[in-house]
């Protein structure tokens, strides 16, 4: 029985996961990692404040975890520049300003956290003022690897939502996107890939902005492949920011902002 298409969908956030069962991805690995992955909540989702010192043994008996994993864990976050050793008093919160703020963790744990509007509406912006200038570029470089990665991306995502799949949808969704940031051939812009997956993904499962399909959105889509299979540069760059004034208008719809 074939499905029929929906003028438009939304798939939001469930306490399990995405709706019909489709779990988020990570992307790493060990004891370490599977310690952050329980504890959105902390630092980086701004329950505890910066200076504030954190003792190995407060984070074995709050989280019931070993002194293995909670080394690991500060490790982890050590990288990220959430927290910092310190000699004598021990581990603390590091402000705000010396934190990776592009790592797709800290992305997921901001978006968890008790201002996770304000999060997405700076990453939309941080995209907003690269995107468009990355979709110039890459439809002037003419790439036609390029060109056949988009234009896959905008059939997967007609396909998935023909058939309803919210995974694939977001999946070729993010091809999308680090195809035409890594098609720019700018290395600092390519950097941008994974924060773009850990966006996108992030305010998915906050549902503050949930996976959306309708026929403009797949239209702005078709139309920044379309410029970039041209070779039109600020055509591409004109479609990439109406798509992004259209990602603004329904964010301003689901959270307004504060007068």
């Amino acid at each position: 029985m074939c499905r029929r298409p929906a003028a438009h969908r939304v798939w939001r956030r469930r306490p399990g996961g995405l709706r019909r069962g489709h779990a988020a991805r990570d992307g790493r690995d060990g004891p370490g990692t599977s310690h952050c992955r329980r504890r959105p909540q902390g630092v980086a989702a701004g329950s505890t404040p910066p200076g504030r010192a954190l003792s190995t043994d407060q984070l074995m008996a709050r989280f019931d975890v070993s002194r293995t994993v909670v080394r690991e864990a500060t490790k982890i976050r050590e990288s990220m520049g959430l927290v910092e050793m310190r000699r004598k008093s021990g581990l603390r919160v590091r402000p705000m300003s010396e934190w990776s703020l592009s790592d797709p963790h800290i992305i997921r744990w901001r978006l968890a956290g008790p201002e996770p509007d304000a999060a997405v509406r700076s990453l939309i912006e941080l995209r907003e003022s690269i995107e468009p200038v990355a979709a110039r570029l890459a439809a002037e470089k003419g790439s036609a690897d390029l060109r056949a990665q988009l234009s896959a991306a905008v059939t997967g995502m007609i396909t998935a939502t023909r058939e309803g799949s919210p995974r694939d949808f977001l999946d070729w969704d993010l091809r999308f996107h680090e195809a035409l940031v890594t098609g720019s051939g700018n290395e600092l812009f390519h950097t941008l890939g994974r924060s773009i997956r850990g966006a996108l993904e992030g305010q998915t499962q906050s549902g503050i902005l949930p996976v959306r399909e309708d026929s403009l959105t797949i239209k702005l889509h078709r139309a920044i492949a379309e410029a970039v299979l041209a070779e039109d540069g600020p055509t591409a760059e004109r479609a990439t920011r109406a798509l992004f004034g259209d990602m603004r208008a329904h964010l301003n719809a689901e959270t307004p902002a504060a007068e």
